[in-house]
Order: structure tokens, then sequence, then C-alpha cells
């Protein structure tokens, strides 16, 4: 069995790469470079780059190599949509066990939120997956929590790049303490339409852009 833990850092490096502006669209993704680069060998790579491909995030053609993929508008909006379903039903453990000071800790990830996003793009993104991750700190479904993570890479590339262009400071900590409000309210199915309301409607931003 190939090392499950170096294909991640292989696919954690080329993500990173990604947000860094090292790879743009078509830009043609180097396994030998990759292995030279990390110094390890081309198996775990060759696992890495296959599933970045699986997640559409990597293109592969015949006889020419593998290259960062244009996403298309419809891939954009079903990235979105699905990750709101999934987070949206996951967060329902949240509501059901959620304590005060969980709540005061969501506030202030808000807050800091805010504070990163007139800082850097890379910061937002960080606090941001921060946020979500913390609103799923009780989910055990673990094939939904791995379903959402692989997404989670596709999004925040796609978000990375844009988000600026999409929403002012003041828009970034207004949506998220929408997700806390709603998270406070104790109503699930409230919980979900907020959660899957936020990532449709960023998925449709993206997709005008593009």
């Amino acid at each position: 069995m190939l090392n499950t833990s170096l294909k991640n850092q292989v696919i954690q490096h080329i993500y990173q790469d990604i947000l860094n502006g090292k790879y743009k669209t078509n830009k043609h993704v180097k396994e030998v470079e990759l292995a030279e680069k990390l110094n390890i060998s081309r198996a775990p790579i060759r696992e890495a780059l296959s599933e970045l491909v699986n997640l559409g995030i990597l293109v592969k053609y015949d006889r020419r190599g593998i290259f960062l993929k244009e996403i298309t508008k419809k891939e954009i909006l079903d990235t979105y949509h699905t990750k709101g379903l999934i987070e949206g039903f996951l967060a329902s453990d949240f509501v059901l066990n959620a304590t005060q000071k969980d709540f005061n800790k969501l506030d202030l990830l808000v807050k800091k939120m805010g504070e990163a996003a007139e800082k850097s793009s890379k910061g937002c993104v960080n606090k941001g997956d921060e946020f979500h991750k913390f609103c799923l700190k009780y989910s055990t479904n673990d094939i939904l929590l791995e379903t959402l993570e692989k997404i989670n890479i596709k999004s925040h590339i796609l978000f990375f790049d844009n988000w600026s262009k999409l929403y002012t400071v003041k828009d970034i900590v207004l949506r998220h303490q929408k997700i806390v409000d709603a998270l406070k309210s104790k109503d699930i199915q409230f919980v979900e339409n907020v959660i899957k309301e936020h990532y449709n409607e960023t998925g449709m931003k993206i997709a005008l852009k593009i």
C-alpha cells in the first residue's frame, strides 16, 4: 500500500502552489519535478496526481501529461452546491451539542476572519477554513467529512482567486455572522438552509466572474 501521508503531503504541496500562483490554468504539472523537489519516490506523487484528476482540479491528456484544469461554470456551481448540502447536514450535530463556549468561539472567529481579510487573501481563506471546521467539531460521519475535505480543496482554489472581487471585508463578516446566528437559533432546518444559501451564492458569483 502506498504511503497515504506522503500522498496527502503532495496534494497539499500542489494545492499551496496553486494558491501561490505557481500553477496557472493549463500549466503542466510534472511528476519528475515534484519527485525531485519533494525528495520522495514517484509512487505517492502519481497517486496524488490521480486523486487531483478525479477531483477535477487537474486533467490528464494522453501522451501530453497532467495539467491544471480550467474549471467550467457548471463545475463551480456543482462544487459549491454539494459543499453546502454536506456542510449544512453535518452542522446539525453542532446545533445539538454546542455550548455557549462554542458560540463565543465562533463569534471570535468571525471577528478574526474580518481582521485577516484586511491583510491578505491567504489569511482570509485560512480563517474561513478554521471557522467552517469548527462548525463541524461535533460531526462524526467520517465518509461525509472526508468527501467535504476533498471538495474543500477545489472550492478553496476558486475562492482564493476570486473572494476580493466578490465580497468586501464587511460582507465576509456579515455572511459568517449569519451562520453563527442560525446555529444559535438551534433550528436545524434553518441552519441547513442558511449554509446552503451561503455556498450557493458564492458559487453563482464565481461562475459569473469567469
